[in-house]
């Protein structure tokens, strides 16, 4: 009788599955993906600024007010928000009609949003200067080697 060396089918699927599971619980503790997280979520808020912007762009429309240098909207759950041409006059007032999670998102001055505890993680909003001009928001130094 002839005797047969090396490793069978089984014994290999064996081994494959053995390491894949532990590559699945080993790996993520090696990956640090709060940077991209905090990037991604200031993505998704400079999203909700200029949702919530054109929604007060639009309330104001509606009255006639979008041509109008500087005067308040009524929200509807009773806060006003100061308006610049028919937009959020600064990022505070923007804030307002955002109603931003305070425990992820800061206001940082009049015209910048941060994500809390990483200052080097922000987005800063420009008002309009004249009629017909939109806003500008400016999230470009969000990176993950800075958030």
């Amino acid at each position: 009788m002839k005797k047969c060396q090396g490793i069978t089918l089984i014994e290999w699927i064996v081994v494959v599955a053995v390491v894949g599971i532990l590559a699945a619980t080993v790996l993520p503790k090696f990956m640090d993906l709060g940077p991209d997280a905090r990037v991604a979520a200031m993505q998704a808020t400079e999203g909700a600024m200029r949702s919530a912007n054109t929604a007060l762009y639009t309330r104001a429309a509606a009255v006639r007010q979008q041509d109008v240098a500087v005067t308040t909207l009524p929200l509807p759950d009773g806060k006003a928000v100061g308006l610049r041409f028919g937009y959020a006059a600064d990022a505070g007032e923007l804030s307002k009609a955002m109603r931003l999670d305070a425990s992820r998102v800061e206001l940082a001055g009049k015209n910048e949003l941060i994500y809390r505890g990483k200052p080097a993680c922000r987005i800063s909003y420009t008002a309009p200067t004249a009629a017909g001009v939109p806003p500008a928001y400016n999230a470009a130094a969000v990176r993950a080697e800075n958030c």
